[in-house]
């Protein structure tokens, strides 16, 4: 180990030390000396700088709350940025429960994505998804569906044929269609949290 080296280390002992014992200014020093660091890497995951600040921010604390805990013969810069690494995943799995946070995640991760994974996200068993969404429409609705959308039949010609008014006929034909752009729509999202991850690991 070179001297410069060691004596980093020396100084951090030193600083969580005082840090353990609830100095401010030794905190201040640590998120002086690493903050960048782990902004930058967040950055790099996320693409997104409101992002990142927020997820920083709650390194530093979890640092501060846990100071207690913390191991100063271990390697704190392996700590801190297991810390960031782990927060990042966090919100990565809170993306796949909340659409909002996903599009704000979607709007920039896209463009860093390869071909290949769009390739899944867009057009990958299309028609299996679309299949598994009309095996989970109402007996009825789905008979509907499948004699106007696969066989070709007119309304009027479903109407008859079940018996039910055309009105009958669209109204189990615009609702079996959203359901089956929501179940597609849902796969997509799980797809896209599975590819994001996949960068990050």
């Amino acid at each position: 180990m070179s001297n410069q080296n060691q004596e980093k280390c020396e100084n951090d002992v030193e600083l969580l030390h005082l840090l353990k014992q609830g100095d401010n200014v030794a905190f201040d020093k640590i998120y002086n000396l690493y903050s960048q660091k782990i902004y930058h890497n967040i950055l790099r995951v996320v693409k997104q700088s409101d992002l990142a600040e927020e997820i920083l921010q709650e390194v530093f604390l979890k640092i501060w709350d846990k100071r207690l805990s913390i191991n100063i013969e271990s390697s704190f810069k392996s700590y801190i940025f297991k810390i960031a690494h782990n927060l990042v995943m966090d919100l990565f799995r809170r993306a796949a429960f909340d659409r909002n946070l996903i599009n704000r995640l979607a709007i920039e991760s896209n463009s860093s994505f390869d071909n290949s994974t769009e390739d899944i996200i867009d057009f990958k068993d299309t028609q299996k998804l679309i299949d598994e969404a009309i095996e989970l429409l109402p007996p009825q609705r789905k008979n509907v569906y499948l004699l106007c959308k696969i066989e070709g039949k007119t309304y009027q010609e479903v109407s008859e044929l079940l018996n039910i008014s055309t009105s009958t006929v669209s109204d189990h034909i615009v609702k079996a269609t959203k359901l089956i752009k929501h179940h597609i729509k849902d796969i997509h999202y799980s797809i896209f949290i599975a590819a994001i991850i996949s960068k990050i690991n």
